[in-house]
């Protein structure tokens, strides 16, 4: 863990450089092309290359820390852990969502004082982002330091508890790489969690997400930039506001799946509206702000979802398969990400964007109906499937 954080924030400074450079290169304005010369090319690649490396590493430690690690201290806390877990995710996750919210305010209030020269103002934001990671880099390898000293088991690897399947998994071990992510594909999609990992999965592919294509259709449309910047920042107030709202739903309902389901089908209830506007005013202001107004809302669910299957994934999934698992669970919703933006380029034209709308309240409402479905196949029957595999007491 410490050497991916060094290596990470490494790539990020390295990236933020090479970009420094091209725009010293390019004198870029903003409003002449540049000339691609080989060594601006090199630049460019050197730019992609360490920004996704970094990329990469950042994900493999959100694995580590969300997946693995709070299991781990939980279950080392002394109280009750599926309680304790439960605090630790909820933590994780204000603090996350925090950072979502004030990190681009504070970037904003940098670039407001950076003048109107393009290049100025990029050489800046590229000159705060490698010195914010610069300084942070100590901070994170010392604090990770003491995290081990203070629970030690986290350095400690987990006991050769080999069953058939990890067998199989070794037999494959010297073959292709696609055989390799054939058999962890294969031990992902038997797993019990599968259905409800999948149906979570599907909530990337959506648009109604305050991303980019969303923001372009409603930039096209004339919506203030002031008011689609606050609305990026309610929404993270009101994620905050479902990681509250779910210790309270884990205390009054009797199963953390019914939690789970409950908050995926209002999650799909809050957006709803979003399609009855389209259908019945199709592109118009009432769309626009109706649009607005239930992605904001629909975030309280939408966060008391993810706390709820992330808890489902920690206390369900073996130790042994802990990694393998959630890192499959990241690749498929890297997918999806990747197929909502494809399909963002089939349907470019802003005049296009109700198909966006619709499939998207689809692929939500197919989410939900996949929690539910876990839950009766499956969810239901927790003590006889659980059997305290994250040692946490079914």
């Amino acid at each position: 863990m410490q050497f991916a954080i060094v290596l990470e924030n490494a790539n990020i400074i390295a990236s933020t450089v090479l970009l420094g450079s091209i725009l010293l290169i390019t004198n870029a304005d903003g409003l002449h092309k540049p000339e691609w010369t080989w060594s601006l090319t090199l630049l460019f690649v050197g730019t992609l290359f360490c920004g996704g490396v970094g990329q990469v590493l950042s994900e493999a430690q959100t694995l580590g820390i969300e997946r693995d690690w709070v299991v781990i201290i939980a279950q080392n806390s002394g109280g009750e852990c599926s309680a304790t877990l439960a605090s630790l995710n909820t933590i994780l996750r204000r603090i996350d969502l925090a950072c979502k919210l004030l990190g681009p305010l504070a970037f904003g209030v940098i670039m407001d004082f950076a003048g109107d020269d393009p290049t100025t103002r990029a050489m800046i934001g590229a000159s705060t982002v490698a010195i914010w990671n610069a300084f942070s880099t100590p901070l994170e390898y010392f604090m990770t330091r003491d995290i081990y000293n203070l629970v030690p088991e986290l350095a400690v690897k987990e006991p050769d508890t080999s069953n058939d399947e990890d067998q199989q998994q070794s037999a494959v071990d010297n073959k292709s790489t696609l055989s390799r992510y054939a058999a962890m594909w294969r031990n992902y999609s038997q797993h019990p969690v599968f259905l409800l990992s999948f149906s979570y999965c599907a909530l990337y592919m959506t648009i109604l997400d305050n991303g980019s294509l969303n923001t372009a259709y409603l930039k096209w449309r004339g919506v203030p930039d002031s008011l689609l910047g606050s609305s990026r920042g309610a929404g993270a107030v009101f994620g905050l506001l479902g990681t509250m709202l779910f210790p309270y739903l884990r205390r009054t309902i009797s199963r953390l799946e019914r939690v789970a389901v409950l908050s995926i089908w209002l999650f799909w209830l809050c957006l709803a509206p979003v399609l009855v506007a389209f259908l019945l005013a199709g592109e118009s202001r009432v769309s626009d702000y109706v649009m607005l107004c239930c992605m904001v809302g629909a975030r309280v669910w939408l966060w008391s979802a993810d706390l709820a299957e992330t808890q489902i994934m920690q206390e369900w999934i073996e130790p042994s398969r802990r990694g393998a698992i959630n890192a499959m669970q990241t690749a498929t919703y890297q997918l999806f990400y990747m197929l909502i933006q494809l399909m963002g380029v089939v349907f470019h034209d802003p005049r296009e964007f109700e198909a966006l709308v619709f499939f998207s309240i689809a692929t939500v409402l197919a989410a939900a109906v996949g929690f539910t479905v876990w839950d009766v196949r499956f969810g239901r029957h927790r003590p006889l499937l659980v059997r305290s595999v994250a040692g946490c007491s079914p």
